[in-house]
Protein backbone atom coordinates (compact mmCIF):
# COMPACT_ATOMS: atom_id res chain seq x y z
CA UNK A 1 0.00 0.00 0.00
CA UNK A 2 2.86 2.33 0.78
CA UNK A 3 4.33 1.84 -2.69
CA UNK A 4 0.95 2.55 -4.28
CA UNK A 5 0.45 5.70 -2.25
CA UNK A 6 3.95 7.01 -2.99
CA UNK A 7 3.86 6.25 -6.70
CA UNK A 8 0.44 7.87 -7.14
CA UNK A 9 1.15 10.85 -4.92
CA UNK A 10 1.77 13.37 -7.71
CA UNK A 11 -0.60 12.03 -10.38
CA UNK A 12 -4.09 13.02 -11.41
CA UNK A 13 -5.41 9.79 -9.83
CA UNK A 14 -4.05 10.51 -6.34
CA UNK A 15 -7.41 11.39 -4.80
CA UNK A 16 -9.08 8.29 -6.28
CA UNK A 17 -6.34 6.02 -4.98
CA UNK A 18 -6.36 7.61 -1.54
CA UNK A 19 -10.13 7.20 -1.42
CA UNK A 20 -9.91 3.55 -2.39
CA UNK A 21 -7.14 2.85 0.10
CA UNK A 22 -9.16 4.49 2.87
CA UNK A 23 -11.71 1.67 2.55
CA UNK A 24 -10.74 -1.19 4.92
CA UNK A 25 -12.34 -3.78 2.61
CA UNK A 26 -10.07 -2.74 -0.27
CA UNK A 27 -7.01 -2.88 1.96
CA UNK A 28 -8.02 -6.34 3.19
CA UNK A 29 -8.55 -7.61 -0.35
CA UNK A 30 -5.18 -6.27 -1.48
CA UNK A 31 -3.50 -7.83 1.55
CA UNK A 32 -5.21 -11.18 0.92
CA UNK A 33 -4.22 -11.11 -2.75
CA UNK A 34 -0.62 -10.34 -1.78
CA UNK A 35 -0.62 -13.25 0.68
CA UNK A 36 -1.96 -15.64 -1.97
CA UNK A 37 0.64 -14.52 -4.51
CA UNK A 38 3.38 -15.00 -1.91
CA UNK A 39 2.23 -18.50 -0.99
CA UNK A 40 1.99 -19.52 -4.65
CA UNK A 41 5.46 -18.11 -5.37
CA UNK A 42 6.98 -19.92 -2.40
CA UNK A 43 5.28 -23.18 -3.41
CA UNK A 44 6.60 -22.79 -6.95
CA UNK A 45 10.14 -22.19 -5.69
CA UNK A 46 10.03 -25.23 -3.39
CA UNK A 47 8.61 -27.42 -6.17
CA UNK A 48 11.23 -26.28 -8.66
CA UNK A 49 14.03 -26.89 -6.17
CA UNK A 50 12.77 -30.38 -5.41
CA UNK A 51 12.40 -31.19 -9.10
CA UNK A 52 15.87 -29.83 -9.88
CA UNK A 53 17.39 -32.10 -7.24
CA UNK A 54 15.45 -35.21 -8.25
CA UNK A 55 15.21 -35.00 -12.07
CA UNK A 56 17.74 -34.83 -14.87
CA UNK A 57 18.12 -31.52 -16.69
CA UNK A 58 15.93 -32.47 -19.68
CA UNK A 59 13.22 -33.96 -17.47
CA UNK A 60 13.36 -30.91 -15.19
CA UNK A 61 12.88 -28.52 -18.12
CA UNK A 62 9.95 -30.51 -19.46
CA UNK A 63 8.33 -30.87 -16.03
CA UNK A 64 8.65 -27.20 -15.08
CA UNK A 65 7.32 -26.08 -18.47
CA UNK A 66 4.31 -28.37 -18.08
CA UNK A 67 3.72 -27.15 -14.53
CA UNK A 68 3.93 -23.48 -15.53
CA UNK A 69 1.56 -23.96 -18.48
CA UNK A 70 -0.89 -25.77 -16.19
CA UNK A 71 -0.58 -22.97 -13.62
CA UNK A 72 -1.29 -20.27 -16.21
CA UNK A 73 -4.30 -22.19 -17.55
CA UNK A 74 -5.53 -22.65 -13.97
CA UNK A 75 -5.16 -18.94 -13.20
CA UNK A 76 -7.01 -17.93 -16.37
CA UNK A 77 -9.83 -20.40 -15.68
CA UNK A 78 -10.01 -19.21 -12.07
CA UNK A 79 -10.32 -15.58 -13.14
CA UNK A 80 -13.04 -16.47 -15.65
CA UNK A 81 -14.84 -18.45 -12.95
CA UNK A 82 -14.72 -15.54 -10.52
CA UNK A 83 -16.06 -13.13 -13.13
CA UNK A 84 -18.77 -15.60 -14.15
CA UNK A 85 -19.89 -16.13 -10.54
CA UNK A 86 -19.92 -12.38 -9.86
CA UNK A 87 -21.88 -11.64 -13.05
CA UNK A 88 -24.56 -14.24 -12.19
CA UNK A 89 -25.33 -12.80 -8.75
Amino acid sequence: MLFTRRSAKHTEHATQIEGALADPLVVRRISTLTLIIGIVSLTDAVLQTALAIVLSTVAFLIATTAIHVAAIVGIVLGVFLVFWVKSNR
